[in-house]
């Protein structure tokens, strides 16, 4: 078995062939990404970004990591009581690139940056706020992003970072992995002109700590506090930190 065959199976838990990995895997996914969220979520997604962003309207200058197609950046912008900008950092550019990004081009308060959440292309303390939108699982450095993510956060500012999580009840756990593992990828495979990426969003998913460790994980990157809210039974997650 040649070494692509092996990573297609089984995709790098961290490191540097796991960066190579992701970077190629979502410059692929864009022409259908968005449509999947939908579908893989059963249209849910929206809703959790919209509370996930609450604790940000305030702020003057947030960072969104990972940004993707924007989906976190319009939540923010959709709420009449932030007046603030917001910096898209990203990774690849051909995600953010696409058409149906055309209302955050031309916003006058968004700016983009291509940058990974290791090494992030910004500053210390430049924003108040920084945000993410089921992007975690997907940093080849969990505890560099996360100390990163202090960086160029002001004392006082705030990270609101959502992802999905592990239900804590048995029964439901093993209903959501039957979903999230076998289903969706199942669905998606069959459709999607990217089927292996499908699968390793279940597989990054198994890999990821508890809530409890990504907890720690925030307090021991310079984080001076950092808390957790669980939604759909522990399926969905919140977690807000401090500095």
């Amino acid at each position: 078995m040649d070494r692509s065959t092996q990573t297609d199976a089984h995709p790098p838990v961290s490191g540097a062939e796991k960066r190579r990995y992701v970077f190629s895997m979502f410059a692929a996914l864009a022409p259908d990404y968005d449509r999947w969220n939908r579908i893989i979520s059963l249209g849910l997604d929206q809703m959790w970004r919209r509370r996930a962003i609450r604790p940000l309207v305030k702020c003057r200058h947030v960072c969104d990591l990972g940004t993707g197609t924007g989906d976190m950046v319009r939540a923010l912008f959709s709420s009449s009581d932030f007046t603030g900008s917001v910096w898209a950092v990203d990774p690849t550019r051909s995600l953010w690139a696409r058409p149906s990004q055309a209302d955050l081009h031309s916003h006058p308060r968004c700016g983009f940056a291509l940058g990974e959440g290791e090494h992030l292309p910004l500053g210390d303390g430049v924003c108040d706020g920084i945000m993410s939108g089921f992007v975690m699982r997907n940093f080849y450095n969990l505890d560099r992003a996360l100390s990163e993510s202090s960086r160029v956060v002001a004392p006082g500012g705030m990270a609101v970072f959502l992802e999905m999580g592990h239900p804590r009840n048995a029964i439901w756990r093993f209903l959501f992995n039957l979903y999230f593992q076998r289903l969706a990828p199942a669905l998606a495979g069959l459709f999607s002109s990217q089927p292996k990426a499908y699968r390793y969003l279940p597989e990054s998913l198994a890999r990821f700590p508890a809530q409890a460790d990504v907890r720690r994980r925030f307090l021991s990157n310079g984080w001076r506090t950092a808390e957790y809210k669980e939604y759909l039974g522990g399926a969905i997650i919140v977690y807000r930190a401090t500095k």
